[in-house]
């Protein structure tokens, strides 16, 4: 997809309420999302909720695609995607792993299950493969450096 289709397939899903300059024709913060893993349904489904007058008519009008108001609510509808779902399935699969009762328990304190240096009785605590969803992790790294970059330099424009 060409530059100049992206940005026509933005200012329509944005109803073109976006301020009209050279900030608004760069599309190059939209290239990083979109190569750091986010769908373009989720910013265009962003553009038509948080820009466009017809979902909301105090929706202000958009002068960057790298606006902090913009990002900030692409990366929640991305959260809500793709990173709660994922949260979801370690949460019920930690309580399945809490309520497994042939799951032997692991002391945090290994000294403590003897009694020694008098650290009082052991604590227990059930594991969980933290890396089971590392491709989400990475996405979630990518997201974040791309939103550090195209933030960082920046003055605030909420």
């Amino acid at each position: 997809m060409t530059d100049a289709d992206l940005l026509e397939q933005l200012l329509l899903a944005a109803n073109h309420n976006v301020v009209s300059g050279e900030r608004i024709e760069d599309v190059g913060p939209v290239r990083v999302m979109l190569e750091s893993g986010i769908e373009l349904d989720d910013v265009l489904f962003t553009l038509k909720s948080h820009v466009d007058r017809r979902a909301y008519p105090k929706n202000r009008a958009l002068a960057s695609w790298s606006e902090r108001r913009f990002v900030m609510a692409i990366a929640e509808a991305y959260g809500r995607r793709v990173m709660l779902p994922v949260f979801s399935r370690k949460a019920e699969s930690a309580r399945e792993i809490r309520l497994d009762p042939s799951r032997e328990s692991i002391p945090l304190n290994p000294h403590a299950a003897n009694g020694a240096g008098g650290a009082g009785p052991a604590r227990k605590l059930s594991w969980i493969n933290l890396r089971a969803n590392a491709p989400s992790a990475a996405a979630a790294y990518g997201i974040a450096r791309a939103i550090a970059f195209w933030l960082g330099p920046c003055p605030a424009n909420d």
